[in-house]
């Protein structure tokens, strides 16, 4: 353990934050001599997939739900969304845990009912998959009076082929739903593991060590994210960051949100960040993060965003 450890420490110590190369330390521009003037605010919706939350034994989904309310109001955090997992819904405790979203007045979405592969069922058996969350979801949308109707695919696949494309945007369309794909994803799911381990053993030392790995990841990915966007679109987006309800994230979200509060950022409605034409253009991939799309199209090469520490979120608590 202390070697992993040791490890981890190291990880800290040399993982890449570009976000100092565009933010002081104060979350200021960085001052060339040349200009005084105030950086603009870099805007940022929230989302978080997978509600009601993957629970743990003695963490579950309610605890998960109560923290991510707490960091979001702690932080004035008035608008954010949550796509739901249907199957998830099946127990009073789970529907009690998203009633803890529902009401503190945060958005929901459809995140299908089963969250399947679309390859392991085929578009038809998928847009069923999706439909079959939908009543349950518009009356939950109707008791928090939710104007928008909003969709995420599962795993960011949208479709193999164009004719898959074509036939999945139909679907759900026809269900009412805006696609909501994204512009900044830190893998923040691959650190769940390693903390149910590190609660498990009671090892608050390595979990500490997690916590600054996974808001410099955090913070890494928002910066090039930016940087990429500038690159592309020779304009800043308004972003779109993609979170799970976990553990990791439970623990983590009061720490990151204050991170990228510095580094300048201003979280916004998702209906905001959608309204930039980046997030419905058309594409000839299979994927929801529309900065990647955007660099295939342009065909640029190496525009992956910074990778988490796989193997050593994979070493730590064992």
């Amino acid at each position: 353990m202390v070697r992993a450890s040791r490890a981890l420490l190291g990880m800290l110590v040399i993982t890449p934050c570009v976000l100092l190369a565009l933010r002081g330390p104060d979350g200021a521009a960085a001052d060339d001599g040349r200009t005084s003037k105030a950086p603009a605010p870099i805007r940022v919706a929230l989302t978080i997939d997978d509600l009601p939350a993957n629970a743990l034994p003695g963490y579950d989904g309610a605890r998960i739900m109560a923290q991510l309310v707490a960091a979001l109001r702690a932080h004035d955090v008035r608008s954010a969304t949550g796509f739901v997992i249907g199957e998830r819904l099946e127990t009073p405790e789970a529907r009690a845990a998203l009633e803890i979203w529902t009401r503190a007045g945060y958005e929901l979405g459809n995140h299908s009912y089963s969250h399947v592969h679309l390859g392991d069922v085929g578009v038809d058996a998928y847009l069923a998959d999706v439909a079959r969350l939908d009543p349950l979801l518009r009356a939950l949308e109707q008791e928090t009076a939710q104007r928008r109707r909003y969709f995420r695919y599962p795993f960011l696949e949208e479709g193999r082929s164009a004719s898959e494309r074509a036939q999945l945007t139909r679907g759900i369309a026809t269900l009412g739903y805006e696609l909501a794909r994204v512009s900044i994803d830190f893998r923040d799911w691959s650190w769940a593991d390693a903390y149910a381990r590190c609660l498990a053993r009671g090892d608050d030392q390595t979990r500490t060590l997690l916590s600054r790995g996974y808001v410099r990841s955090a913070s890494a990915s928002l910066a090039w994210s930016v940087e990429l966007a500038e690159q592309l679109l020779r304009r800043p987006l308004v972003h779109v960051l993609l979170l799970h309800a976990n553990v990791a994230t439970a623990m983590n979200l009061d720490a990151l949100l204050d991170a990228y509060e510095r580094a300048g950022v201003q979280f916004v409605p998702l209906a905001e960040a959608l309204a930039d034409p980046t997030y419905t253009a058309e594409h000839e991939a299979d994927i929801s993060h529309v900065l990647t799309l955007e660099s295939l199209r342009q065909g640029r090469v190496g525009a992956s965003p910074p990778a988490p520490p796989l193997e050593l979120l994979e070493m730590a608590c064992r």
